[in-house]
């Protein structure tokens, strides 16, 4: 999806805008609820105005999350550096969960800004579960605690937990299609 929309941009001086509305589903599911959650993700995706950054249109929504491509392609990334770190076993696939599950008090979307909602800041929570989900197998304490927190500047700015669920997700989809799931 990457290359092709950057394949556009160049070909079309940047004058074309690329929507995208994707949805995952259970195989069970009908088709023609496939199709209206997929259009209703790309609706949302059109009606994007985040003029600050240039984004009119020109987004994606996928997981629940409406990004321009840029983010997307952070995302992304990020969601590969989670999935290696989990395939060389140095990190467990529930952390992914830890991540999703800290999405719902995500302080960096609007829709948490309720009054007398409480406000969690996320860094002590993804520490202490990258902490506690990050191989032991080192004998270098101090090797360990810098690989931990190499990651965890890469998960916690943010322009990355703003959509963090995005990229868990990413990285669970890699590690569940390379471990055959």
């Amino acid at each position: 999806m990457g290359e092709f929309r950057k394949m556009i941009s160049a070909f079309t001086s940047n004058r074309l805008s690329i929507s995208a509305g994707l949805t995952t589903f259970n195989r069970k599911m009908p088709p023609r609820l496939v199709i209206e959650m997929a259009e209703e993700n790309l609706e949302k995706s059109k009606s994007v105005d985040c003029k600050k950054d240039g984004t009119f249109k020109n987004s994606i929504t996928l997981f629940d999350r409406t990004m321009g491509w840029n983010e997307y392609f952070e995302m992304e990334m990020l969601g590969e550096t989670l999935a290696d770190e989990i395939n060389s076993d140095n990190l467990a696939k529930e952390f992914l969960y830890h991540l999703i599950e800290l999405d719902e008090r995500n302080p960096y979307l609007k829709e948490n800004f309720v009054r007398g909602k409480e406000i969690v800041v996320p860094d002590p929570h993804v520490y202490y579960y990258l902490n506690r989900n990050y191989s032991k197998r080192t004998e270098d304490k101090s090797q360990r605690d810098k690989e931990i927190n190499e990651l965890m500047e890469k998960i916690i700015s943010k322009k990355n937990y703003k959509h963090i669920r995005v990229a868990a997700n990413i990285a669970a989809y890699i590690t569940k299609d390379l471990r055959g799931d």
